[in-house]
């Protein structure tokens, strides 16, 4: 029997071109053949170093670390009423003690179905945070988003225009800043009282996948975290996300309900 000779590899400039790699593959690939010179041929190559990998490593050099971070994570969408409901978890210590069994059953293990539970849940989170909720965006998509960890702190900004804005003054020793948590957490330090795994799911918005974000729910939570010094954050949070400007995102204006009333009532 004749020996098995494998063939060598043709030069690049004989290879041929009846089927062309897309664009962004044979640029990738272009550019890993330039930097392989040990490798004798292009299956060699593919055997080290997958399609897949060279494709993720040429989108991911067009995209900011920590924004590549948080857009591609799990998004799983979610309802306005799993939103309340974790909303009103949050919250359901600053009702009266009568109103706690109430509030347990309601938050601990919400039926999203039930659209009476639903409904009592929205009044509830009313009485307490109407303004809040209700400015932000009726097209807002809602998701759970797994997870936010250290790395995606620096896309964060405290709430807007309700009282963790930068204010200058004679005793304000801290410039001017956007509202990010990290310093906010320097001018506005809070004790963390309780481990980030015993959290309710913090609620963020924003326009885009990429950030940056609000955090309309959990900001003295995430404050206290940041100034803790601590590290190891990794748990799941809710985002929305509309393009319909928000008052409460520092980056829109700062048109609120409070601005049609009074532009309707003078």
């Amino acid at each position: 029997m004749a020996d098995f000779a494998v063939p060598s590899a043709p030069a690049q400039d004989q290879w041929p071109a009846t089927a062309p790699l897309p664009a962004p593959f044979a640029g990738v690939l272009d550019g890993v053949h330039e930097q392989s010179r040990a490798f004798e041929n292009l299956d060699s190559l593919r055997g080290f170093v997958s399609v897949d990998t060279l494709w993720h490593r040429k989108t991911q050099s067009n995209v900011p670390n920590a924004h590549f971070c948080f857009a591609h994570k799990i998004w799983r969408p979610v309802t306005v009423h799993e939103v309340v409901a974790e909303f009103l978890r949050s919250e359901r210590y600053k009702f009266p003690e009568t109103s706690l069994p109430e509030l347990m059953s309601l938050t601990e293990t919400p039926d999203i179905k039930n659209a009476h539970h639903n409904h009592r849940r929205l009044r509830l989170l009313y009485i307490l945070r109407r303004h809040i909720f209700g400015e932000i965006p009726p097209d807002t998509q809602w998701y759970e988003v797994r997870n936010l960890t250290d790395r995606e702190l620096d896309d964060l900004h405290v709430i807007a225009r309700i009282g963790w804005d930068w204010r200058p003054n004679p005793d304000n020793q801290h410039p001017e800043d956007k509202n990010e948590v990290r310093k906010v957490a320097k001018r506005r330090p809070l004790e963390l009282i309780a481990p980030s795994d015993a959290w309710p799911r913090p609620i963020l918005w924003g326009h885009e996948k990429t950030g940056p974000f609000t955090i309309i729910e959990g900001n003295n939570r995430l404050i206290a975290y940041v100034g803790s010094r601590q590290t190891g954050l990794d748990i799941p949070v809710l985002i929305g996300l509309s393009a319909t400007p928000c008052p409460w995102h520092i980056f829109d204006p700062a048109k609120s309900i409070v601005n049609d009333l009074w532009q309707h009532t003078n």
